[in-house]
């Protein structure tokens, strides 16, 4: 009995739209992946192993839980790494770079976390953290904020300990205070420390949301966005906050961790507890500021994750090189990765994983495309 012949059957672009974890893996279609650990797409979309990671500082005693890129006026850059009570400046005239602690002038307050947001401003850098007060580093030296010779304390406040902010429309935003944490809090005109007369403010989110608390700040436009725990509140005319209006309230959606918040082109991406998602800046939806969702295709498994994690540790870079939005999971290992610039299209990244036998805590991408990790 003659043998039938075999025909060939051509699987163009496997796996080429990335991982897909919510299908069965017996009925999804052949462009999709059911596995996608530590691998890559090219800029042509073909799968290959990523990139390794190579140690380039000597080590310091506690784990590095954030790394800031000091951005000065002429585009030059500086690196600090936070670990344990101790900020650390990135030395790259040694092989392997040295990490040298830095110090404070003045009356330093005593630190007890390295999870700093770290956020440029007006050719100055600053920190914040929950639990602390602001510290300012000038290109010189290191304050905190009491320290410095324009701080003015917002009215009604004791402690001005903020746990997110934002250098913005020429003024510095806090949010997340401990005896105010659903208040939002805007400085002078380029005086990020005077919190009080002159034009700086407060506005008070309670008649708003209720009582949600403030997590993350972003600006799109000329609106900034307050990210709440179950809310987004968006507020347009913010170059001028004193005459500013609410312009929408996005309920029941909230942000996923203070470090989930990334600029991608014109669009801002942020982490909520249902994935990777984006305020569009669309001039077609009556002013509004559409959300769309990145990450349908591994949303139950990214969603458990983030049930289950410690929110401060989940942190999110953009390494502009590649054109990858990395949000790190240290609890778990891995890190999930959304590629854009092999996408047609920003709303269908392709998403891999990587794993790690030793998680970054955090990373950063540096303008001259470096992604640093910690």
């Amino acid at each position: 009995m003659p043998v039938k012949r075999l025909t060939p059957v051509r699987l163009d672009h496997l796996g080429a739209k990335g991982l897909n974890t919510q299908g069965s893996s017996s009925t999804i279609p052949p462009e999709w992946l059911t596995e996608a650990n530590n691998v890559a797409f090219d800029f042509t979309g073909r799968i290959g192993p990523r990139k390794g990671v190579k140690g380039i500082s000597k080590t310091v005693a506690a784990p590095i839980k954030s790394i800031g890129e000091f951005i000065k006026s002429d585009r030059t850059t500086e690196y600090y790494a936070a670990s344990g009570a101790y900020i650390y400046k990135r030395d790259t005239s040694t092989t392997p770079e040295t990490l040298t602690a830095q110090t404070f002038s003045g009356s330093a307050q005593t630190i007890t976390d390295s999870n700093w947001q770290w956020i440029n401003f007006n050719n100055e850098f600053w920190g914040v953290q929950a639990g602390h007060k602001p510290i300012n580093y000038d290109g010189t030296s290191w304050y905190d904020v009491e320290d410095l010779g324009a701080y003015v304390a917002p009215s009604g406040v004791t402690t001005f300990n903020p746990s997110c902010a934002l250098g913005i429309f020429g003024r510095m935003w806090y949010g997340g205070i401990t005896e105010a944490p659903g208040t939002i809090y805007y400085s002078d005109n380029l005086i990020g420390e005077k919190l009080n007369t002159g034009a700086a403010g407060s506005l008070d989110l309670r008649t708003v949301w209720g009582a949600d608390e403030i997590v993350g700040l972003a600006s799109i436009m000329d609106k900034i966005i307050i990210f709440g725990k179950n809310n987004i509140a968006i507020y347009s005319g913010a170059s001028n906050p004193a005459s500013m209006t609410l312009d929408e309230l996005i309920q029941g959606v909230g942000l996923a961790g203070r470090d989930n918040i990334v600029y991608v082109g014109a669009e801002v991406l942020f982490m909520s507890y249902e994935g990777l998602q984006a305020l569009s800046r669309v001039t077609n939806t009556g002013g509004k500021a559409p959300i769309s969702g990145l990450s349908v295709a591994v949303r139950n498994s990214l969603s458990f994750y983030l049930a289950q994690a410690d929110l401060t540790t989940v942190k999110s870079v953009f390494y502009q090189e590649e054109g990858l939005v990395v949000t790190f999971v240290p609890e778990r290992k891995l890190a999930y990765v959304f590629d854009f610039a092999s996408s047609a299209e920003l709303s269908i990244p392709r998403i891999t994983t990587w794993h790690f036998a030793d998680a970054p805590l955090c990373g950063v991408g540096t303008v001259d495309g470096y992604l640093i990790m910690g």
